[in-house]
């Protein structure tokens, strides 16, 4: 099963069919328990974790646009 947009980079559809978002989603957190489970103060895991958020959406959104898009070839037959 394709989604409609998986072929267009700059959806939404498009990152989640890659995984990109859930694996950087699922890194965060357990980087977010492990501090808090280090016993750092909770204002170093808060300003950590929006700075790790900021950098992952710049990236994503780089990452994406950086992309080409495929399109399909015509048929010359």
């Amino acid at each position: 099963m394709t989604l409609p947009d998986q072929n267009n980079p700059r959806s939404l559809r498009a990152i989640f069919a890659n995984y990109r978002l859930i694996r950087w989603l699922i890194l965060l957190t357990a980087l977010v328990i492990l501090a808090t489970i280090s016993g750092l103060p909770r204002e170093v895991v808060v300003v950590g974790t929006i700075l790790l958020v900021g950098i992952g959406a710049i990236w994503l959104s780089h990452k994406v646009r950086r992309e080409p898009v495929s399109t399909p070839r015509p048929d010359t037959r």
